[in-house]
């Protein structure tokens, strides 16, 4: 009940609605980001090396669906295991399988396309993607509001509602990566 009720309070979201069907990466970003916590948070339920490796998959996912989210396939899958205190072993596994499937994932777009650098690192560069050229009147204090009132609002939500009492390692787990973005 608890994710659903995410699900629903995400998709009646005035700021999320127009996403759904503009065929923007966003939504599927953050879907990709959910997928991930929810592998994680699954595989804390019922512990197994293939759930571990699910894990790791969900966040190379996410990193695939948009770059910028290395963050988050990086960092929270590591806080989250050093957070929750679990084996050494585990930490290891998880961060060897991220860590090669980004290697391979690097070594077969420099194979192909000459550059080991993610598509959108180009795409977004100044003066070579069109919509891009307006950033000279686009409002920071806008998009930022924006970001506060509603896209961090959901973690924080997800916090109330799935945490009775969390401690501060918990909420800084989930809280950190987004802080850092």
């Amino acid at each position: 009940p608890i994710l659903q009720c995410i699900i629903l309070l995400v998709v009646l979201m005035p700021i999320f609605l127009p996403h759904f069907f503009s065929g923007m990466d966003t939504m599927i970003s953050l879907f990709s980001n959910t997928l991930l916590i929810y592998a994680l948070l699954s595989w804390r339920r019922s512990p197994s090396t293939r759930g571990l490796i699910l894990a790791a998959m969900a966040a190379y996912f996410a990193f695939m669906v948009r770059p910028h989210n290395l963050i988050y396939a990086v960092l929270f899958p590591f806080l989250f295991l050093v957070g929750y205190k679990r084996p050494r072993r585990e930490i290891i596994l998880l961060c060897t399988v991220i860590g090669g499937l980004l290697i391979l994932d690097t070594l077969a777009k420099w194979a192909y396309f000459g550059n080991p650098l993610p598509l959108p690192f180009y795409a977004k560069k100044s003066g070579f993607y069109v919509g891009y050229l307006g950033i000279a009147r686009w409002n920071n204090m806008e998009y930022l509001t924006t970001f506060a009132l509603s896209y961090a609002a959901i973690p924080l939500i997800f916090y109330a509602l799935v945490f009775k009492r969390p401690s501060l390692r918990q909420v800084a787990i989930y809280l950190l990566p987004l802080i850092l973005t």
